[in-house]
């Protein structure tokens, strides 16, 4: 028997695992493909829809009304499943699935809308949001399982309304639930595919364009969310984001973006109070900057493409990070000046993060530093160890240095262990206090240090 070599990958594995348990399949459509009329074809007396092997089919454009039906009499008889054909209908009022259903557009179905506030029967979220959807669960207050929603494209150019928060496809408060293969496009405001308080749930193979906030979203309080290779485009926020409405609204825990893609940002932003986001990996994934801000602990970045990784605790903490075999160029436009940045309000800290098997070359002439603090006063940051690293600041505008620490906050413990420098005027800079610097190969580098740093001891280094 042919191995499978999906298994042998742990991300993938995951995935598997966490389909299996849930239940969640993906059915192909091959078998749907040039199928005829047969023999097992029946009609409901009341409704008229079709069904195929124990799944109702309605043409979109019969609209919601028709789909809403078909998914109630699915849902009462046990078939569990709609799919809907045919190619484009304006639809502007929203459909409510149930616990263990799955609504699947087939390819070619494309939704428009010019919905209202008083069209969608807006519900509340958080602290209060008012939101409005096209597709959505039907208990956000006691939450539902298991619901599917694949494929279709949903337009919302026409909804100009902004006295609420649209997202055409949000499910709220639900467990073990999928979003798979869906394009939405023109929302003005705010976001694209959302989970809101969900658990044990995947997205996966979506893509948003043109949004006004967060393409691809996690919000309020979810634990255990993947995003598998979806991607945002033209979003006027961060692009792809896992975060809360507002401070003591929730955690973000066990969150992984995986192989996604985006022109904007994928930022985590946790919150005191709950726990703010844990458990957060982002793998494979290509993004304009990357970025853990307010309270993050647990996290992984590793081999991705970006033009810089922030680190911003606000006046929270982030501690025990890894950022691993991530390439910095001029992605997406312009680099900023240093590829990772260590940011923090008064009160904040950072510690304990590791930079390993990264590398950054300039391009545009704007990528002058691998490592810079933006520390405020009352700030710290410690334990900070670049490993295995490799900076090359050959046509940089303006002075280089692999790391420098020139604000106010205080930055203690910083470890430079065999990593490749090129072409700067300096490894370290600034007040830090304990600096380690080993094993370096040093090429074309004017001084290890400015004369600031405190308790610093050198080991090994080759100077080329």
């Amino acid at each position: 028997m042919k191995a499978n070599s999906t298994l042998s990958d742990p991300i993938m594995s995951r995935l598997n695992r966490r389909n299996f348990i849930s239940g969640i399949a993906v059915a192909g459509m091959a078998g749907f493909a040039g199928f005829g009329p047969s023999k097992d074809e029946r009609r409901l007396p009341d409704e008229g829809k079709r069904i195929f092997h124990n799944v109702l089919h309605v043409d979109v454009q019969e609209g919601p009304d028709a789909v809403q039906a078909a998914i109630d009499e699915a849902d009462r008889s046990g078939m569990n499943k709609v799919v809907i054909y045919g190619k484009q209908a304006e639809w502007n009022k929203p459909v409510y699935l149930p616990s263990n259903s799955t609504v699947e557009m087939l390819e070619g179905v494309k939704i428009t809308s010019s919905m209202n506030p008083q069209d969608a029967k807006p519900f509340e979220v958080g602290a209060g949001t008012v939101c409005g959807a096209l597709f959505t669960n039907k208990d956000h207050e006691n939450g539902n399982k298991n619901i599917t929603i694949r494929g279709g494209q949903i337009d919302f150019g026409g909804v100009t309304d902004e006295s609420i928060v649209w997202a055409p496809v949000w499910l709220h408060n639900c467990d073990h639930s999928r979003f798979d293969s869906i394009v939405v496009e023109n929302v003005v405001r705010s976001y694209g595919v959302m989970f809101s308080d969900c658990r044990n749930s995947i997205m996966t193979d979506c893509v948003a364009r043109n949004i006004g906030y967060d393409g691809i979203a996690i919000r309020l309080d979810c634990r255990r969310i993947d995003v598998y290779r979806c991607e945002a485009y033209e979003c006027g926020g961060p692009g792809i984001q896992a975060a809360t409405f507002g401070r003591g609204a929730g955690a973000t825990h066990d969150i992984s973006f995986i192989h996604c893609r985006t022109t904007e940002n994928i930022f985590v932003h946790g919150y005191q109070g709950p726990g703010g986001a844990r458990g957060i990996l982002i793998h494979g994934c290509t993004a304009h900057r990357i970025a853990m801000i307010g309270q993050v602990e647990d996290f992984t970045i590793t081999s991705c493409k970006t033009t810089s990784v922030g680190l911003s605790c606000l006046n929270d903490t982030i501690r025990n990070g890894r950022i691993d075999s991530v390439s910095f160029s001029d992605l997406y436009g312009p680099g900023t000046e240093a590829v990772t940045r260590i940011r923090s309000r008064s009160n904040g800290s950072i510690e304990n993060i590791t930079f390993s098997n990264c590398s950054a070359r300039t391009y545009s002439g704007r990528i002058t530093r691998f490592g810079q603090t933006l520390l405020e006063a009352g700030s710290s940051a410690r334990y900070i160890d670049y490993v295995n690293c490799a900076f090359d600041a050959r046509g940089s505008e303006g002075p280089t240095v692999f790391f420098q620490h020139n604000s106010e906050g205080s930055m203690a413990k910083v470890r430079i262990h065999g990593c490749k420098i090129h072409n700067a005027a300096r490894v370290v800079e600034g007040p830090v206090d304990g600096v380690r610097i080993r094993d370096c190969e040093l090429h074309n580098v004017g001084s290890l240090h400015d004369g600031r740093p405190v308790n610093i001891k050198t080991r090994d280094n080759d100077d080329w």
